[in-house]
């Protein structure tokens, strides 16, 4: 088994922002979304010759994702990683489920 430092899912090219300096161009392209199935497909390869400290949900901005709970749930079924994050900028905190 691999062991390595840090893993990212983008699970959105959007953002609820459009900072100039965005590494992801979130502010010019077009709105796309990762697919939880794909997440899941490629979560379960990976888990069977690598494992991470740290496996970071984020985008864009992944709270923009509809289906969050689905990746949170993915991610730490696949036991990919020591420890789960999402990496968000905090706008949008306020409408999530409690869940």
């Amino acid at each position: 088994m691999i062991n390595l430092g840090n893993c990212e899912a983008l699970l959105s090219k959007s953002c609820s922002l459009a900072c100039s300096n965005c590494n992801h161009a979130s502010a010019i392209t077009k709105p796309r979304f990762l697919d939880p199935l794909s997440m899941e497909r490629d979560l379960a390869k990976l888990s069977t010759v690598v494992h991470f400290g740290l496996h970071c949900l984020q985008g864009g901005e992944p709270l923009l994702n509809k289906r969050l709970l689905e990746f949170m749930d993915i991610q730490e079924r696949s036991g990919i990683a020591d420890r789960y994050a999402i990496l968000t900028n905090g706008t949008l905190l306020d409408r999530m489920p409690d869940e």
